[in-house]
């Protein structure tokens, strides 16, 4: 097919803009996390400021009443935050295919999320949230278990939560960047698992579709992941490769970035992407990150 250096520039301005929906979703990820930690920070500082010293039992039962209300809320905005990036990732990793190929001509086909999908990310969600809930439940419970004991006061088990005792970091420190690092890994994951979909539908009628890899290049990436990226360019060792063939990151196999296949130290917090070229729009994509 012919493309036009118009529909070449066409095609790059829409990889770039769905880069900027993904970041956006990125950011709304970021803010529905640290708002929903405020939130239940706030619960359980005035929770343990109410504690006295040496609580009764009836105290101490109502204060770990009060951490289970407090962790069933933050379950279900967390639940709704990681739903939001999975329906929006989703289809943002699609359009990343199909939209830029539209822009360029090519008839491309429109992939919608399956039942299955949405059932599977479904359980994916659940399990994440159950994961991160039960470590901060047994981190609040140990405080509050601390202060039951005499070992400490709930004034500075308060402020420890809260996160200023001494400088101290808040005891939410560790579960609020694990829980932020969910928010980037897993709209990696279905923005991912979105574009291979959308691939494989549509090399069904664009026979010379291929696929390859582009890093992230941010501050904290993957020497082996931009190593792939040259590998997988137009004119690498490799170069762009068919849909239904898996990359080789680091030694590993992924259909896509944040594949399920890829240990930990190769998705997580990985801000890569997989996007859909042909011959002729190529070197429309040289340079995008």
């Amino acid at each position: 097919m012919s493309v036009t250096d118009t529909q070449r520039a066409a095609y790059r301005r829409e990889l770039e803009r769905i880069a900027r929906v993904n970041a956006e979703l990125t950011a709304e990820g970021f803010r529905a996390v640290a708002e929903s930690f405020d939130d239940v920070r706030r619960t359980l500082v005035d929770t343990i400021a109410r504690l006295p010293n040496g609580p009764t039992r009836a105290e101490y039962e109502r204060a770990l009443r009060d951490l289970d209300t407090a962790m069933i809320r933050w379950a279900e905005a967390m639940g709704r935050t990681i739903g939001d990036l999975h329906e929006g990732g989703y289809a943002a990793g699609a359009a990343s295919v199909t939209e830029p190929l539209r822009a360029a001509g090519v008839d491309a086909v429109v992939r919608v999320i399956d039942p299955d999908t949405v059932s599977m990310l479904g359980r994916f969600r659940a399990d994440l949230i159950d994961d991160i809930t039960s470590t901060m439940r047994h981190r609040i419970s140990t405080e509050i278990a601390a202060v039951a004991s005499g070992a400490a006061t709930p004034g500075d088990i308060a402020a420890r939560i809260a996160g200023d005792l001494r400088g101290r970091p808040s005891t939410f420190a560790s579960v609020e960047a694990r829980a932020r690092a969910i928010v980037v890994t897993e709209l990696g994951r279905v923005n991912g698992l979105g574009a291979q979909a959308a691939m494989t539908a549509n090399v069904e009628v664009i026979p010379e579709l291929r696929k390859r890899w582009l890093s992230s290049h941010v501050f904290d990436y993957r020497p082996a992941h931009a190593e792939a990226e040259d590998r997988y360019a137009p004119g690498g060792s490799v170069g762009p490769i068919p849909v239904d063939e898996a990359y080789s990151i680091n030694g590993f196999p992924a259909m896509y970035p944040h594949d399920p296949s890829l240990p930990a130290s190769e998705a997580v917090n990985c801000h890569c992407v997989s996007i859909a070229v042909i011959p002729e729009i190529e070197a429309a994509v040289a340079g995008v990150s």
